[in-house]
């Protein structure tokens, strides 16, 4: 009964590490594609000049995002998966 009480607290505390992990996660993405649109606003300006849309330079920010994300999350995951095995 005692460990069942201890594993239910464990698993508890694992999902909201996890939470709170992800939540830091989203935080840092947000402020490098911050920084990153901050620094390229020139850039994004002359596309406008030359035509684009406001929609594909969002879409612009969004694929470049999500690449990031997706690329350093997979090297996370392998390294977390690395390190317990």
């Amino acid at each position: 009964m005692r460990i069942q009480g201890g594993m239910g607290i464990l698993r508890t505390a694992i999902w909201i590490i996890g939470i709170f992990t992800l939540l830091s996660g989203i935080v840092g993405v947000s402020n490098i594609m911050l920084i990153t649109v901050k620094e390229r606003t020139h850039e994004f300006g002359i596309r406008k000049a030359l035509g684009a849309k406001p929609s594909s330079i969002l879409w612009l920010i969004i694929v470049e995002s999500v690449t990031i994300t997706t690329f350093f999350g997979y090297i996370g995951m392998v390294a977390g998966i690395g390190v317990t095995e």
